[in-house]
Parts: structure tokens; sequence; C-alpha cells
């Protein structure tokens, strides 16, 4: 059984790993233009669309421009405060929607509690699920360090694996609640958009000061470890205690679910 989960797996996974690989490489080697916009910025300093993006930012382009060349700040800002970021939990919904509601769907599900017990089907599905987006985000977290060298460029390394750690957290998490979703719908359509609904109005709550904070991108984005050097524990066991949670009513509920 586990290895056809595996296989069931595998070209989901190969296909995000790639994709995101491809999006890291380009990060790496624009950075020379990126920061060569800051050699041009007194052309462009006092233009109506540099001012707009100075009101946004709430920081001068100029000083933004400037941080940008150092390695340590580009790599966080570009990679793990932007664009592996936004995209972890789309990967992650990609790896989880159709773990159990695929086989719903299919009617394969009747075939699998004919021959193993409801235990035995949730863990091995779901644990086969979370295994491989824990490899996939711990590869994808750490191998800017690779790539950067590659590029002759330096950076510090124990800042690379606590950005590893939140980022494998908040991963758990979104996996947790996207298997929910798989398990209680029973199409994979509807999983999806449940899904994207999720991370968008998780987003959405930064807007509202009093619940900001339930928004878990800054968490994602690894702000707190740049800015301190130090992880941000608290919002760290929250979001453990809230994964574990959700993995043990998610398995209770597929334990008693009528198919």
């Amino acid at each position: 059984m586990i290895r056809k989960e595996i296989n069931s797996l595998k070209m989901r996974a190969l296909i995000m790993f790639f994709f995101m690989l491809a999006l890291l490489i380009l990060v790496v080697s624009m950075q020379d233009y990126v920061t060569s916009m800051s050699i041009s910025f007194e052309n462009m300093k006092n233009s109506n669309r540099t001012k707009l993006a100075e009101k946004f930012l709430n920081e001068s382009l100029e000083k933004i421009l400037k941080k940008l060349q150092t390695n340590d700040y580009y790599i966080w800002s570009q990679w793990y405060g932007k664009n592996f970021g936004q995209f972890l939990p789309l990967l992650v919904l990609i790896i989880a929607f159709p773990i159990f509601s695929k086989e719903t769907e299919k009617k394969t599900i009747y075939f699998l509690l004919a021959r193993k017990n409801r235990n035995e089907i949730f863990n091995v599905k779901a644990l086969t699920g979370l295994i491989t987006v824990i490899i996939i985000i711990l590869s994808l977290s750490l191998l800017p360090i690779a790539f950067m060298n590659a590029f002759g460029k330096t950076i510090k390394i124990v800042p690379i694996f606590k950005y590893a750690f939140q980022e494998i957290v908040v991963g758990i998490f979104f996996y947790t609640v996207y298997l929910f979703f798989s398990v209680y719908f029973n199409d994979t359509v509807k999983t999806i958009i449940a899904g994207i609904v999720f991370f968008i109005g998780d987003f959405m709550l930064g807007l509202i000061e009093k619940i900001s904070f339930l928004n878990v991108f800054p968490y994602i984005s690894c702000s707190h470890i740049y800015k301190t050097g130090n992880i941000d524990w608290i919002y760290t066991i929250w979001l453990l205690v809230i994964s574990a949670g959700m993995y043990l009513v998610t398995m209770r509920y597929f334990q008693k679910k009528d198919f």
C-alpha cells in the first residue's frame, strides 16, 4: 500500500519540485540584474511610480535597492519572503488535495476499506503525503545555499536552517488543513476550491488589525528570524498544536465517515 501511495504522489511531487527549483534558479540568477537597478536609481527616484512604490513599502526604494545588494537580504526577501513563501501553500495543496477525495471520487476507497482497516489506510496515506511535503520543503529551503555558492555568492548558513524549520512547520499546518478537506469532500474540485479559499482567506485576515495574528504569511516569510535571528517559538508551538489537533480530528472523522 505504501508503494502504491508513493507512486500516486510521485508525479505531482516531481512537477512541483522542479517548477520551484526552476524558480529558485531564476531568483538567484537575477540578483545582479536587480541590484543593478540601484545604479540607475537617480534617473527614476522622482517618478510617480517610484513614489507610489515607496508609499506601499513604507521605506525608500533607494534603501531597499541597496539592501538587495547584500546576499543575505536578497535571498531572504526574494526567496523565503516572496517566491517560495507565496507558492508554499499552493505547493502543499497540490500534494494533499487528492489523497482521499480522489479515492472517494473514483470509488476506489471501497476497495481499500474491504482490504485494510481504516486506521492503517488513514495513517499510510496521510503520513506518506506528509513526509513528501516535508522532504520537498526541506530541499527547497536548503538548496539556496548550493545555488548561491554556484553563482559565487556566500550567505550565512545558520539563518537558512532556521528558515527551513519554520517553512516545514507552516507546511505541516497547511497540509493538515488540506488533508481534512480531502477527507471531508467527496470530489477533488471541492477540495481544491476549499484549499484555495482557505489560504487566500488567511492572507486577507492580515488586513484586519485586531485578528491579523491569524495570518500565517508573516511567519512563512520568516521576517522574525531575519530581524532578530531567532525562530518565532510561540507561533511555532501554536501551529504545531493546531496541526496535531487537525490531524487527530481528520483521522477521527475518517474513521466514522459513511462512504
